[in-house]
């Protein structure tokens, strides 16, 4: 179980970093550009969340990854 915990934990990190990846590099956005902003809300909920989950372990990428997300949303 733990196993299979793990290998979601990895995916879910996975996935948002590709969030952050793809549009952190756009200046100006499309209407379904912006709407994929939401996700990125949603990713850093996601990231937030298993860092708490994880801060036991000394599992520094999922803050690098919320700090950088935060400041692609301007709320760090």
């Amino acid at each position: 179980m733990i196993d299979l915990y793990d290998k979601l934990n990895e995916r879910i990190y996975e996935n948002c970093k590709m969030y952050y990846n793809k549009y952190s590099k756009i200046d100006k956005m499309t209407d379904e550009q912006s709407g994929i902003m939401g996700g990125l809300y949603q990713s850093l909920n996601i990231v937030a969340n298993e860092y708490l989950i994880n801060n036991k372990n000394d599992n520094p990428k999922y803050r690098e990854l919320l700090n950088n997300i935060e400041k692609l949303l301007k709320i760090a």
